[in-house]
């Protein structure tokens, strides 16, 4: 009412107020917090538009105990996924006893992991509870509890149809998604494991902790058979090339290791030839130019068919050609991987401009003498004043 008023008062001619005319509208909440990443997901098929289910890209943020599902062209919030007591349509599968006797407060959101070729998304809590979530729907359709304390990192096998989940408890268990059932624990880090990678070809799990050591884990045997130890610190992210080829891992240090795992022929060679055979090979050694904290490392995941760059051949192999790290202080590091081609046409570029520094810096001290020279007989030749 006061507003019509002024606005009533002062149109003869008058400017408007027009500051009162804009209220409080809508409120998000929380949009994302810093427990976990956000994760993108592509085509999920979760984006209901015109009575229909099209393929959107779509993004997750953890929003303290919910997360939130994103429209990431549009900006716009589309479902918020949110526990509850009669969220699950099943019970909670634990295994070993952990998470049992009776109901306790979910938490926060402290990990986040697709589920490929399908439209659900594996959420971990702070409590150490696991729910997987339909985006259609918006509702949860499994749940387990197997750890302690807050669950750290989910990676999903699509061979295996496994969940693996790695808790600040130092402890990895796997979870089957069909039989809705916990399989085995795996226990030998000594601290919080925070990333996880499956290695389809030799049916192993890589693990990496902030106890700084990489652990490879035979799923058949259930035991370790590699432990790593590189690196100088706390390790906090590593991913795995498209290809299954080329391990990457980011630690508190400055470096990034790189890891080159072994074919099933190779490993089977060294196993006949009586020699401990071992599926990562150090390649190399990147030194960042900062020393601050990784917090992700991930790989590209563009196949031949959607890389920019045409492929050789219509049958190569996807390899991964960028690597991306993400570290403390919102910095974004951007790598790109050479092929062989590419690193023996630099290593020669190198080895030749070494080879003219080396030569002009011989040449330019004989030049300097002679200039020296000839300016000293420039000054002697010169009268000299009366």
């Amino acid at each position: 009412r006061e507003r019509e008023e002024e606005e009533e008062e002062e149109s003869d001619g008058q400017m408007v107020k027009a500051y009162l005319r804009y209220e409080h509208r809508l409120c998000f909440g929380v949009v994302a917090s810093t427990s976990s990443g956000a994760k993108i997901v592509e085509g999920s098929g979760s984006v209901l538009s015109g009575g229909n289910w099209s393929q959107e890209k779509t993004v997750l943020t953890p929003a303290l105990e919910a997360v939130n599902l994103w429209h990431l062209r549009k900006g716009v919030l589309i479902k918020r996924l949110v526990p509850t007591d009669s969220s699950s349509t099943s019970a909670t599968a634990s295994l070993g006893g952990a998470g049992g006797g009776g109901e306790k407060p979910i938490g926060i959101v402290t990990s986040l992991c697709r589920i490929q070729n399908s439209h659900d998304v594996a959420v971990g809590y702070s409590s150490g509870t696991v729910k997987v979530w339909n985006l259609r729907g918006g509702e949860c359709e499994k749940s387990f509890a197997g750890h302690k304390t807050a669950v750290s990192s989910l990676q999903y096998s699509k061979e295996k149809k496994v969940l693996a989940s790695g808790g600040r408890d130092s402890d990895i268990v796997l979870w089957d998604l069909v039989a809705e059932t916990g399989l085995f624990r795996l226990k030998g880090h000594k601290n919080e494991v925070t990333s996880l990678v499956f290695v389809p070809e030799h049916d192993s799990l890589i693990s990496c902790s902030k106890d700084a050591c990489i652990r490879v884990w035979n799923l058949q045997l259930q035991h370790c058979t590699q432990v790593v130890t590189l690196h100088r610190g706390e390790i906090w992210s590593m991913d795995l090339s498209l290809d299954g080829k080329c391990l990457v891992t980011g630690s508190l240090d400055e470096q990034l290791l790189c890891f080159r795992v072994k074919s099933r022929d190779e490993m089977e060679a060294e196993e006949e030839g009586s020699k401990r055979s071992e599926l990562l090979a150090q390649s190399g050694t990147l030194v960042r130019r900062n020393r601050s904290r990784i917090q992700q490392v991930q790989l590209d995941r563009m196949t031949p068919s959607t890389n920019m760059v045409p492929s050789p051949s219509p049958n190569a192999s996807p390899k991964s050609r960028y690597f991306d790290v993400l570290r403390t202080g919102k910095v974004f590091e951007l790598y790109r991987v050479r092929t062989a081609k590419e690193t023996i046409k630099k290593a020669k570029r190198r080895l030749k401009r070494k080879r003219e520094e080396q030569g002009s810096g011989s040449w330019g001290r004989v030049g300097k003498q002679q200039q020296q020279r000839a300016w000293k007989a420039r000054c002697w030749n010169q009268p000299k004043p009366v």
